[in-house]
């Protein structure tokens, strides 16, 4: 009877608990009042369960307990899905569109990308930093996602060709949701960890159609392992929400 009894009180305790937690105001002063247009600059502290043991974006995390917001602002994303909408939006990516359920995919990229140490960012560096996830020794937390991919292979400039192990017309959301979407400059790469740590690279540029260098978003370079072995290249070309492009 008494240990009922304490049942009882507990619970009920418990219910007013949380009644009173939920209807207690709040003493921040926060409101959901919009406080004025968006504009650029300014700084914001963040918290982060860990702190990152490489900015290589193949050892980073891509969820909201790792270093998504970290990786976002460092790289950018090739491209977002909507929380509102649940479509995939595209930032550096153009298009990555399937006409075969899955099977194979086509990832086009915006033109005349460059990484601020003069390395396009192309589809020679998507297939490169791609590679890396999908190597086992690299031992990135997105090797699930990266397995799924058969073969890439590089059509042109913006082009890449990617072939699926097994049918998944949903992928663009697997690569939202890892390190996939977080491109690297193949020459910061091969200079390794140490030497990318102590001097990570600034600012990626893409070229406005007036030819002027316009900011595409913050992205630093990454060590390497080493070029995948499966490459079939078939040409050899010379928010946590994103930073999107602007002109």
């Amino acid at each position: 009877m008494i240990r009922r009894t304490l049942t009882t009180v507990v619970a009920a305790c418990s219910v007013l608990l949380l009644v009173g937690a939920c209807g207690a105001p709040s003493s921040g002063g926060s409101s959901d009042e919009p406080v004025g247009d968006p504009v650029a600059g300014g700084s914001a502290t963040m918290i982060q369960v860990r702190e990152p043991v490489s900015l290589d974006p193949a050892t980073l995390s891509n969820n909201w307990v790792g270093q998504s917001l970290l990786g976002n602002a460092l790289y950018g994303t090739l491209m977002i899905d909507n929380p509102e909408t649940l479509e995939i939006e595209y930032q550096m990516a153009t298009d990555f569109s399937t006409a075969d359920g899955g099977n194979t995919f086509t990832l086009e990229l915006q033109p005349g990308l460059t990484f601020t140490d003069g390395t396009p960012l192309d589809a020679d560096a998507v297939h490169l930093n791609w590679s890396r996830i999908a190597d086992p020794d690299t031992g990135s937390s997105s090797f699930p996602q990266a397995s799924q991919i058969s073969a890439t292979e590089v059509v042109d400039e913006t082009t890449l060709k990617v072939v699926m192990a097994d049918p998944n017309p949903m992928f663009a959301y697997s690569i939202t949701n890892s390190t996939l979407n977080w491109i690297a400059s193949p020459t910061a790469l091969e200079k390794g960890k140490d030497a990318f740590n102590n001097a990570p690279i600034a600012r990626a540029r893409s070229r406005s159609p007036s030819g002027a260098a316009r900011t595409a978003w913050s992205s630093h370079a990454t060590p390497t392992t080493g070029m995948h072995p499966g490459r079939t290249s078939t040409a050899s070309p010379s928010s946590m929400s994103p930073t999107e492009v602007s002109g």
